[in-house]
């Protein structure tokens, strides 16, 4: 039972560093997704599933405050 454990945790130290490499380089296509997203807002024109997913806030916003003042 204890060489069990001792083998478990052996394995664990070996697939650390990869999950750590695998953890660093998703944060880092989640980052450039992110970045290529805002230079597209920048440019003004929102995406299908951006304009989607706006409708669906103003709409459930509506639903929230349906006797909001207008201006």
């Amino acid at each position: 039972d204890e060489a069990a454990l001792r083998d478990r945790y052996q394995m664990q130290a070996q697939q650390d560093p990869r999950v750590y490499e695998m953890r660093d380089q998703d944060r880092r296509v989640m980052e450039a997704q992110a970045d290529a997203a805002r230079e597209e807002r920048r440019r003004g024109r929102l995406s299908p599933d951006e304009r989607r997913d706006l409708r669906r806030q103003i709409k459930e916003g509506s639903e929230l405050y349906p006797n909001a003042r207008r201006r």
